[in-house]
């Protein structure tokens, strides 16, 4: 057995020689490293002697990670409820307690990460479900049926039955099950438990979690209840949900057009399944340098990034009609070289809402700046799969080169690519082999509405085969490595703004345009639309990203007067309709002052007195300006 050390970033080939045999293999040495991570932020045992595993990962900052060996990591923990042991590439965790929790904690090369180790659960029943009473039920679209009433449990007691109807529409239906007041999460929860009498009609069976700040996670309880009698259901709670969550209600839907029908399901003891709990620090959140934070983007090909919209024709003055507008007349004053709306633009993929979509488009872009447009899963709830954007907007999928930049356009509107046509995988493949031998295409954006990977904890917005998802990140990295030219991903769908980067290509998350976000406002849950930039001459970042969101105010809050050698934050906040958003990563800024009397650093906030003077603190954002007079005193 022998000992590699890396010494600098770079590829190298290992020879291994006895007498005459010998065997070679490559080896990758990748950055400094600048952030931890762990392969799942929670380990949940259900008694003594249950065993589960993690790894500890590190990464540079070109987003190469790999596995840490157990000598380089020290591990802190409470050794009375958990055994952590080396395991191949990563660690063997063994329950010691039958109930218990503690945080665990990875050091190495001055970094750490966390995650949490629980034994044990207790079920609690949130609402036993006895009858109607204290509950409603909904319904979307209008046009399906719900009605709820007293039925026999499982137990000889009361239920609660739901009889639906999702009929009427082939865009997606639900029978909702809602609360009078929505019942708190217990911290701990693993699990949301539901016994369910089931028809066999084959509902998708789903819970709504709010947390404090409203955002919504989703969570699954059965992909389909394709069973009669009774039988109990789990959602997973899924770690790293904010804290103060709320189950809001509980539902039936129903998404694939073609499946018309009416059912009946009761309901009984509504539980939370409850782990002990831990305090466990939290980890910063990575910010990628390729989002800007202070500054403007200019050169190379400027993109506007559009998307999920998400109106109707039935409402054609409404909020999300002119939400679309102004994200469409923003981009324009922009002045990109192109708009793409990357899917999600119409709701319900019928022929009036792209009749609508059509007339927006001309009104907004046509004659001003070319425009392409990407299906996505609300363009294909028409009933008839695509055909309805495809009489109004031709293909689905294409290659377009514009001054020298590769864009492959594909369709993922069914959660997957191959869903949309094999001949579109082979059409990325041949557009990567091509832009790679090509000496005039010199990088390369590919474009769809579903993301890699959902950047909020539920994983419920991704492409949803993850082996495709899988091999699209090698075939990109493989690009770049095999071409020396940049490549990079363009998505929408999760209802945030995001951007992370996997083995040196960085992948955008494009957050609504129209449709409340997804998230909380701090953490890129707001309405507005993203700037691409690609500039190969830029070698040090050839991709960036500007967040734009809708600005309906902006204030710039700080100190009026310092004394030299003072230091205060300075704190901007922008308004779109109720909601205050920070201005900080992964909000798009740009900060100036004049020099001299004052410094700031956009990253923390701080500013800091210099010297006697007055001195103009500026920020703009989407082209809204405010600024702060300091006087610094002598």
């Amino acid at each position: 057995r022998g000992v590699v050390t890396g010494h600098g970033a770079g590829g190298v080939d290992v020879v291994a020689r006895s007498g005459r045999a010998s065997g070679k293999t490559a080896l990758s040495v990748l950055g400094k490293p600048v952030r931890l991570g762990t392969s799942t932020e929670q380990v949940a045992l259900s008694g003594a002697g249950a065993k589960s595993t993690f790894k500890v990962y590190g990464y540079d900052d070109d987003g190469y990670g790999t596995w840490l060996e157990a000598d380089d990591v020290k591990l802190d923990y409470d050794h009375s409820v958990v055994r952590v042991e080396p395991s191949g590439d990563g660690y063997a965790v063994t329950a010691l307690t039958a109930s218990g929790a503690t945080a665990i904690t990875a050091t190495a090369a001055g970094l750490t990460a966390h995650l949490a180790a629980s034994v044990g659960t207790v079920p609690r029943v949130a609402a036993p479900l006895d009858g109607p009473a204290g509950w409603t039920a909904t319904v979307f679209p209008a046009v399906v049926g719900a009605a709820l009433s007293a039925a026999p449990g499982r137990d000889g007691g009361a239920g609660l039955a739901l009889d639906y109807r999702l009929t009427g529409t082939t865009a997606t239906r639900a029978a909702y099950v809602t609360p009078s007041a929505a019942l708190p999460v217990p911290a701990g929860t693993q699990k949301i438990g539901l016994w369910v009498n089931g028809d066999g009609k084959g509902a998708w069976l789903r819970a709504e979690l709010r947390d404090a700040a409203n955002v919504a996670s989703i969570v699954d309880l059965s992909l389909s209840v394709d069973w009669t009698g009774w039988r109990y259901v789990t959602a997973a709670v899924p770690a790293g949900l904010p804290e103060g969550q709320r189950l809001t209600r509980f539902y039936a839907v129903e998404n694939v057009p073609d499946q018309q029908y009416e059912g009946h399901l009761v309901f009984d003891d509504l539980t939370f399944e409850v782990a002990p709990t831990t305090a466990v620090p939290a980890d910063p959140a990575a910010h990628d340098p390729a989002l800007v934070t202070d500054g403007t983007l200019a050169g190379g090909l400027r993109v506007a990034v559009v998307s999920d919209a998400q109106f109707t024709a039935d409402d054609p003055a409404g909020p999300l009609v002119a939400q679309a507008r102004r994200a469409l007349r923003e981009a324009v004053a922009a002045k990109p070289d192109l708009v793409l709306i990357n899917g999600d633009f119409v709701d319900r993929g019928t022929a009036p809402d792209f009749v609508l979509a059509r007339q927006v488009i001309a009104e907004e872009l046509d004659g001003k700046v070319p425009w392409y447009y990407v299906p996505g899963n609300h363009e294909a709830e028409g009933g008839n799969g695509l055909a309805n954007f495809q009489a109004a907007f031709g293909v689905t999928h294409r290659v377009v080169d514009v001054h020298g930049i590769r864009l492959v356009l594909m369709d993922s509107s069914r959660g997957s690519l191959r869903a949309g046509g094999f001949d579109q995988v082979r059409m990325l493949r041949s557009a990567l082999d091509s832009a790679a031998a090509d000496r005039s295409i010199r990088g390369v954006v590919v474009a769809m509405h579903h993301p890699v990977k959902d950047p909020s904890p539920t994983g419920n917005s991704q492409l949803g085969d993850r082996k495709e998802a899988t091999l699209l990140i090698q075939w990109l990295t493989g690009f770049e490595q095999a071409s020396g030219k940049p490549a990079a991903s363009v998505a929408s769908h999760a209802g945030v703004f995001s951007l992370s980067r996997v083995d040196g290509v960085p992948y955008l998350v494009n957050g609504n345009s129209g449709k409340a976000p997804a998230a909380a406002p701090g953490d890129g849950g707001f309405v507005g639309w993203t700037l691409l930039r690609v500039d190969p001459a830029d070698r040090a970042e050839p991709v960036r990203f500007e967040t734009r969101p809708n600005v309906d105010s902006l204030t710039l809050s700080g100190p009026a007067s310092l004394a030299p050698g003072d230091r205060a934050d300075v704190r901007a906040t922008l308004r779109q309709g109720t909601r205050d958003v920070p201005v900080a990563y992964p909000v798009s800024a740009d900060w100036t002052v004049g020099r001299g009397v004052v410094a700031f650093d956009p990253a923390s906030g701080v500013l800091t007195a210099l010297r006697p003077g007055v001195a103009r603190l500026s920020v703009t954002v989407n082209g809204v300006t405010r600024t702060l007079v300091v006087t610094v005193r002598g």
